[in-house]
């Protein structure tokens, strides 16, 4: 017969809190920056290798493109993000939030004529996408009525050249790191940074 086993109990005063409390997108950044060196989440390139990525190397990447988000015109924005998993996916959706726009995260899945009706519906402003989508939006670019802005996460040399509206996300991110080393904080005190709630395309988002 086995031995029961039994859960130590913990007794935590109610006025000790064990994590700091955040109120919105601005204070959840400043408090995982305070973790600096500590790794947030390992990842695989595209060469399949493991990586590393701390919460300072994260928020940096958060910063810079907030601050560059701020300087394009893109505060308050709507932008949506459409790709695989990724740090540039994460990191683009918080900075979206930090600089008080609303983030539309899209279902890799959907057919482009769908993006292009719900993106016509919500009139977005940006378009953040990941390589599987470079390409793909050529006619967006040249039609579609509010989005002004094309952000590829990993652009050919074709998909650069298809659009002056396309800025290239390490183009952002190297322009807001030149803001962000000489004083400016792109992050907003937002009312507040909002997000379509679900992934568009997927049951029960809204």
């Amino acid at each position: 017969m086995s031995q029961e086993k039994h859960a130590k109990i913990i007794n935590i005063p109610k006025d000790v809190r064990l994590y700091e409390r955040v109120a919105d997108v601005y204070d959840f950044c400043r408090t995982i920056e305070k973790h600096g060196d500590r790794i947030l989440f390992t990842y695989f390139d595209k060469k399949r290798q493991l990586h590393d990525i701390t919460y300072g190397e994260f928020t940096r990447k958060v910063k810079c493109l907030a601050a560059s988000f701020t300087a394009k015109g893109l505060e308050g924005k709507r932008i949506a993000i459409i790709g695989e998993t990724s740090v540039n996916w994460v990191a683009s959706y918080v900075a979206i939030l930090a600089v008080g726009g609303v983030a539309i995260p899209l279902d890799k899945e959907l057919e482009i004529s769908v993006i292009d009706g719900f993106m016509e519906s919500v009139d977005a402003n940006a378009l953040v996408y990941s390589a599987s989508f470079n390409g793909k939006f050529i006619d967006l670019m040249k039609e579609h009525s509010s989005l002004s802005t094309f952000i590829p996460m990993d652009p050919t040399e074709a998909e650069l050249a298809a659009s002056d509206k396309i800025i290239p996300l390490e183009t952002l991110y190297s322009e807001g790191e030149a803001l962000v080393d000489a004083g400016f904080d792109g992050y907003v005190r937002p009312d507040h940074g909002r997000m379509i709630w679900g992934e568009v395309g997927k049951p029960g988002y809204g």
